[in-house]
């Protein structure tokens, strides 16, 4: 198998594991997610945070984190560059639709005084950050946007590759990982499934949307429990495709005990084994 750094731990039996994946999940994020306030409360507690960011305001993270020096980060969100110690938070809604919400947030970051302005946008029933205002930025986004040179992407912009139906599969003894995918419109239908030889499984399956660097699996992502969220990026590339999940929300909750994918798995046009998606349940699917 072609897997760059990726680390699977054992788990459950099949059995087990396969309970997990009895509903297909097909849409981006999930009902009864947390409100405005409770996101950015998020944002500012924890250190994980570009699964609570918007596809276009993530797409301007990922590229100033590509920078060699002077890289923004994320540390503009609490103001600092440590673990954030959080006092004295007060959060306030100041305007909020259906489809979008302006929270300003006062607090102390070891002991300093910080306020923040943030906008979030709602994207297929989860509140995301989608820019902010601070001390030294009238918008992170413009920050952001002119410290790698680069314009602030629209989300039509942000609308990844078309994809191309098919399934793959990499076998290694009775190491099997199968993926399956069928574009749908802008969007792509896919299936991953990977059974170790212990028995160990890990398998997501759903819609994903497009995104900066092809298309992404949102699911959960405004939980609570960090094994809760789901985040898959999935890229086209030369006839094949790479899958990974993000950082904060590996989809540990879809899959065995400790079953979670930390690195990349790279699908070949040499690994497709047919030209139609496979509509099996995620466990059943095989290199057939």
């Amino acid at each position: 198998m072609r897997m760059s750094d990726a680390r699977w731990g054992s788990g459950a039996l099949r059995l087990a594991a396969m309970a997990f994946f009895i509903a297909w999940s097909a849409a981006l994020g999930f009902a009864g997610g947390m409100g405005p306030a409770k996101v950015v409360e998020t944002a500012i507690r924890n250190t994980d945070v570009l699964f609570l960011m918007s596809p276009r305001l993530r797409a301007l993270q990922e590229a100033d984190a590509k920078r060699d020096v002077d890289a923004i980060g994320t540390t503009w969100i609490a103001g600092g560059n440590d673990e954030p110690k959080i006092s004295k938070l007060k959060l306030k809604v100041l305007a909020q639709t259906s489809s979008a919400a302006t929270v300003r947030a006062t607090f102390r970051n070891y002991g300093e005084k910080r306020e923040r302005t943030f906008y979030l946008v709602r994207v297929e029933g989860a509140w995301l950050i989608d820019d902010a205002e601070t001390e030294w930025a009238k918008r992170i986004s413009a920050e952001l946007a002119a410290s790698t040179g680069a314009s602030e992407p629209s989300q039509e912009e942000a609308a990844g590759p078309t994809g191309q139906e098919g399934k793959y599969c990499l076998k290694d003894g009775k190491d099997e990982t199968i993926f399956t995918t069928r574009p749908k419109g802008k969007d792509l239908v896919f299936a991953l499934s990977w059974w170790t030889p212990y028995d160990t499984f890990f398998g997501v399956t759903g819609t994903a949307k497009p995104a900066s660097s092809g298309w992404r699996f949102e699911e959960n992502l405004n939980a609570a429990d960090p094994r809760e969220r789901c985040a898959v990026v999935i890229t086209a590339e030369d006839g094949g495709y790479r899958v990974s999940t993000v950082d904060g929300a590996r989809c540990e909750s879809l899959a065995g005990h400790n079953a979670v994918l930390y690195g990349t798995i790279s699908f070949s046009p040499a690994s497709r084994v047919s030209a139609k998606f496979d509509a099996s349940e995620v466990g059943n699917l095989d290199c057939k």
